[in-house]
């Protein structure tokens, strides 16, 4: 989730052709809507930290009750990831598509 539609475009391409299966939302009453009408597990949030409405962190609590082995990894600008979370969880932007697929594949493990 991503509320900037070109990173959010860019990012939905690298999985894509990685063959990923992406759900795109906006905001976290739409990605809360998404992921309780897929029918199928949710094994990933990528997730900005910092969002309009809803941030990131109330997003993956949110998500976390629905599917409690959902692993989240979070993207922001700022120089760090939330302090409770490991390194493997947090993406600084800018990033690139080598970055972004190497972080997923280790968060996903």
């Amino acid at each position: 989730m991503d509320d900037n539609d070109l990173i959010g475009s860019l990012v939905q391409e690298f999985l894509v052709d990685q063959n990923y299966v992406v759900l795109v939302a906006t905001d976290g009453l739409k990605a809360l809507e998404l992921a309780a009408s897929y029918e199928r597990p949710v094994d990933l949030l990528l997730t900005d930290l910092e969002m309009p409405g809803m941030s990131g962190l109330e997003l993956a609590a949110n998500l976390k009750t629905i599917y409690p082995a959902l692993s989240v990894l979070f993207m922001s600008g700022r120089a760090e990831g939330p302090s409770d979370e490991t390194d493997e969880s947090f993406l600084p932007k800018p990033f690139g598509r080598k970055t972004l697929l190497h972080k997923v594949r280790a968060t996903l493990r």
